[in-house]
């Protein structure tokens, strides 16, 4: 489905992307893990267009995404969810949802496809995204994505600045839009929920793929992770 190969890139001069390879298959929740600062959200923007590549590709269904213009991406099937949300904060949660759509949604399709996983939403509508809480303008950003029925969605670190109460809620609701089909890429840094919703992950260390390890490698012990990221088992 989608597939990197050699894929270098960074910000002007600054390299950050050394060469990297990895590859999402339908239907998988892919993690991409790592310290700060090692080129995880680069990778990110790199598929997206929004960082030009200064080497390798980057290939959706066979089609060459470094190819293409940015704006042209989302419209071959995958959303992006940026860190920080990319929310438009004086527009309506109606109106963010209604963003990069063909037409305007009616109330019944997106009951069917966001407001059945996100039903907060539907009692916010008219109200400014910028004024709701860190957790509901989260939910905003994916639903946003899912409203647009992509086939991969990019999350990077969707759990970050949540509050506890809301990041499993979040992390169900990546599991269900994953069963229902959409293939996700997901940049975390909670090593637990990590393990607990991906099929296989990738460690990143200096811009580059340093690990790739399935399930059955993690799931029963999450701590091989902070290990190979270099944290200690509290830290995780």
């Amino acid at each position: 489905m989608l597939q990197l190969k050699d894929l270098r890139s960074g910000y002007g001069k600054v390299s950050v992307l050394q060469g990297v390879n990895l590859h999402v298959n339908q239907g998988e929740i892919v993690g991409l893990l790592g310290k700060n600062g090692v080129g995880k959200s680069t990778t990110l923007k790199s598929i997206m267009g929004l960082l030009p590549t200064a080497g390798g590709s980057v290939e959706f269904e066979g089609l060459a995404l470094n190819s293409i213009a940015a704006h042209k991406i989302p419209g071959q099937g995958i959303g992006y969810v940026p860190q920080g949300r990319g929310i438009f904060g004086a527009l309506s949660v109606w109106e963010n949802l209604c963003l990069g759509l063909p037409k305007d949604p009616t109330l019944e399709e997106l009951d069917r496809s966001v407001f059945s996983r996100f039903p907060r939403l539907k009692e916010r509508l008219k109200q400014a995204a910028g004024t709701l809480s860190g957790g509901e303008q989260q939910m905003l950003a994916i639903a946003r994505c899912i409203a647009m029925s992509p086939k991969l969605i990019l999350l990077d670190e969707p759990t970050e600045g949540v509050m506890p109460l809301l990041v499993k809620s979040i992390q169900d609701q990546v599991k269900s839009i994953n069963q229902d089909g959409t293939a996700v890429l997901l940049v975390e840094q909670n090593v637990k929920a990590a393990a607990r919703l991906c099929d296989r992950i990738y460690v990143m260390e200096k811009g580059l793929v340093a690990h790739e390890l399935a399930s059955s490698s993690f799931r029963e012990n999450p701590d091989v992770l902070s290990e190979l990221m270099g944290f200690s088992k509290t830290a995780a």
